[in-house]
């Protein structure tokens, strides 16, 4: 077992707060911990959750630059899987990449906006880590997607000009 940056080598480790605790570094110590104790406020209604969850997906649609790229791509996709007639399964396949491609820029954005409230503005190289491996998982989903597309689509686009 490594040092920790106290020095402290034991398995658990102990966190300041209102009240001093020991974490448990065991296989269900994180099952033990309340999120209720942490959270800034507690959304128990279904309607309150939904609308926190379109609030943010309307800032990605309206602050994020790479939500339009994701729009085009989807409307390609879509009107090329439309146009060549692909099969069910293709379509399945087809909005699972596109879906997965927008969770990742979801996930992206949430990711960045933490670091930059972490951050409160410092320049710090772990920081530029964290956003940019974060955002590199929006272009692996854009690459997949377009890789997806082009097998799904080669035989259909073949047929379509071959006769």
């Amino acid at each position: 077992m490594g040092k920790l940056p106290d020095g402290k080598t034991d398995a658990k480790i102990e966190i300041e707060d209102s009240r001093k605790e020991e974490l448990d570094n065991g296989l269900f110590g994180t099952a033990k911990i309340d999120p209720d104790m942490y959270s800034a406020q507690k959304n128990t209604n279904i309607w309150d959750r939904t609308k926190y969850a379109v609030a943010g997906l309307i800032h990605v649609l309206v602050r994020q630059i790479t939500t339009r790229t994701l729009i085009l791509e989807a409307v390609v996709v879509f009107g090329l899987a439309f146009w060549l007639n692909v099969g069910v399964l293709a379509w399945a396949v087809l909005v699972l990449t596109v879906g997965i491609n927008w969770l990742c820029e979801l996930f992206n954005t949430a990711i960045e906006a933490t670091v930059d409230l972490a951050t409160e503005g410092e320049i710090h190289p772990m920081a530029k880590v964290a956003k940019d491996v974060a955002a590199s998982t929006t272009l692996f989903a854009f690459v997949m997607t377009l890789i997806v597309s082009l097998i799904l689509f080669s035989s259909p686009f073949y047929e379509r000009f071959t006769g």
